[in-house]
């Protein structure tokens, strides 16, 4: 009886973590001010891979990322495990990066919450929590 309990709830979760990345799927967009001025981050979800761009103020592509996702629960947390990434100035320039992230995210109101840098300390990246939208 117990196991039977525990594999209903690992059936549970792996369903709520299929829907989280059917919800994602497409792009989403935070706009956002640095030290360098006003500039854009967009994610795009496409099955379990990712796109990652930031943009500058006159929407010029300036940082690609891309790799798969994976999406977890661990303990009251939804977590998204970036992997497989490769980076560059544009999408012909992409390298493969040695590391992995692991961000804690929600899904709410048609929102995507992000949180990003907090798996471990970064040089010039500090922690960040943003809220994406839907892009059209």
């Amino acid at each position: 009886m117990r196991m039977l309990l525990v594999l209903v709830l690992m059936a549970m979760g792996a369903t709520a973590w299929a829907d989280d990345l059917a919800t994602l799927q497409g792009k989403w967009t935070v706009k956002k001010t640095g030290d360098r001025g006003a500039f854009t981050q967009q994610i795009e979800f496409k099955d379990k891979k990712f796109v990652f761009k930031i943009l500058n103020s006159e929407d010029a592509v300036i940082f690609v990322a891309s790799g798969e996702v994976e999406l977890k629960k661990q303990g009251a947390f939804n977590t998204a495990r970036f992997f497989g990434l490769k980076a560059g100035r544009s999408d012909t320039e992409l390298e493969p990066v040695d590391e992995e992230r692991n961000s804690v995210y929600l899904l709410d109101g048609g929102q995507f919450y992000l949180a990003s840098n907090f798996d471990k300390a970064r040089d010039r990246e500090k922690p960040s929590v943003d809220a994406y939208a839907k892009a059209n």
